[in-house]
């Protein structure tokens, strides 16, 4: 249960939403996936699950001036085979149950940008990758001028399969 899904979208602009419940903040799915789509000003809490999902498919994803709270156990941003996704100037929550991380990769090639924000309060990393496709190399990935406190590591992986983390 989402309370906005975006299925095959092209070109899509979400602003200034204030999502305060349910279950998946966002959902961005379909069976080819959305591609050029933002979040601009929105504001995510109170969810019982991720903040923000994205499934195989989806890419080009910006994410602006946002505010995204996660809850107990659940990610900010959960990125399952996307690619091209830009997190710009938004505060990203935890509130540091166990095993919390603020941007979880499954099977994603990369492409990933996180900058100018503020993370705080993941009790288990900011970044992890889990990988188990076949030579899959997780790439390009960029989190430069945050402000980030109470997340003890940045980064941790998961590989199988000869997947690789590059940079």
């Amino acid at each position: 249960l989402e309370s906005i899904e975006v299925p095959d979208c092209n070109r899509s602009i979400c602003s200034n939403n204030i999502i305060n419940g349910g279950g998946l903040g966002y959902k961005f799915d379909g069976f080819v996936g959305s591609n050029n789509t933002s979040i601009t000003g929105d504001k995510i809490t109170g969810t019982t699950l991720d903040c923000i999902q994205a499934v195989t498919g989806a890419q080009n994803i910006k994410i602006v001036n946002s505010v995204l709270a996660a809850p107990t156990g659940a990610k900010a941003l959960n990125l399952t085979g996307t690619t091209g996704v830009t997190v710009t100037g938004t505060t990203i929550n935890g509130n540091n149950s166990a095993g919390q991380t603020a941007v979880y990769l499954t099977n994603c090639a990369g492409n990933l940008t996180i900058n100018g924000g503020t993370i705080t309060n993941f009790a288990k990393c900011l970044l992890y990758i889990s990988n188990s496709k076949t030579g899959l190399v997780t790439d390009n990935i960029s989190v430069t001028g945050n402000t980030v406190s109470g997340v003890p590591t940045p980064m941790g992986s998961y590989l199988l399969n000869g997947a690789k983390v590059g940079t």
